[in-house]
């Protein structure tokens, strides 16, 4: 197998992500949640019937998706996940708090993604979960670090998401190791092939970083860029 280990260098020297742990993703710039978080606990919901036994409450937003044809959207289902754990709870300065979900339906628009992040950042949310995507999670993620309000991008694999953004987290490997790492095994798994062809959507940012991580290594690799073909989602032709 080839190895990719500067892959990332080639792809995006300048990105330098750091990453929190727990404590500092739920911590607040204002240092009223300077946390520590144990578990061991109950459903801390907002609708938990042990609510009035809590000394405070965490508000958590999330900028989602538009829910599917059955409801359902992915970052939240995975945080309702997450509080409907048996026996979860947070303690934050030794005070046991309930967690507060305000959820956010970005309409899976950058424009509108922006404007709800700047609402759950008036409505006092500690931390953002979300967007999914890299064309909504890089603009909220300015607005975020502006605000020194901790946001993590669940799906969101371009650099410029966290890049100089020390309140802005990733989930996923960025497009700065995926493509290499795609070039790579396309490389070790057909290696008769020595050209290769990439077609990538220009307006969108994870489309346009990964097409430019893959060039970037499969040139690295010796091996020929046959077209590097571009197109964007108003020229696209779905007639027969």
């Amino acid at each position: 197998s080839t190895d990719i280990s500067n892959a990332t260098n080639l792809a995006d020297s300048s990105n330098n992500e750091t990453f929190a742990n727990e404590t500092d993703i739920v911590s607040s710039s204002d240092g009223n949640f300077t946390s520590n978080i144990t578990g061991n606990e109950t459903d801390m919901s907002a609708s938990d019937t042990n609510a009035t036994t809590c000394e405070c409450v965490v508000k958590i937003g999330v900028n989602g998706e538009t829910p599917d044809k059955q409801g359902n959207n992915m970052t939240l289902n995975g945080v309702n996940f997450w509080l409907n754990t048996p026996e979860f709870n947070i303690t934050l300065n030794g005070k046991i708090c309930r967690i507060e979900i305000i959820s956010a339906n970005n309409d899976d628009n950058k424009t509108v993604a922006v404007d709800q992040a700047k609402k759950l950042i008036q409505q006092g949310v500690v931390a953002i979960i979300g967007p999914e995507y890299s064309s909504m999670a890089i603009p909220v993620g300015q607005i975020a670090n502006d605000a020194q309000t901790p946001m993590i991008a669940t799906t969101a694999t371009n650099p410029n998401v966290t890049f100089q953004r020390p309140f802005v987290f990733r989930v996923t490997f960025s497009d700065a190791e995926q493509g290499p790492a795609i070039a790579s095994l396309t490389a070790s798994e057909m290696t008769n092939i020595t050209a290769a062809a990439i077609i990538y959507q220009s307006d969108d940012p994870y489309s346009n970083y990964l097409a430019q991580g893959i060039k970037g290594y499969w040139e690295y690799l010796n091996k020929t860029v046959a077209a590097y073909e571009s197109f964007n989602e108003t020229n696209i032709d779905n007639s027969d």
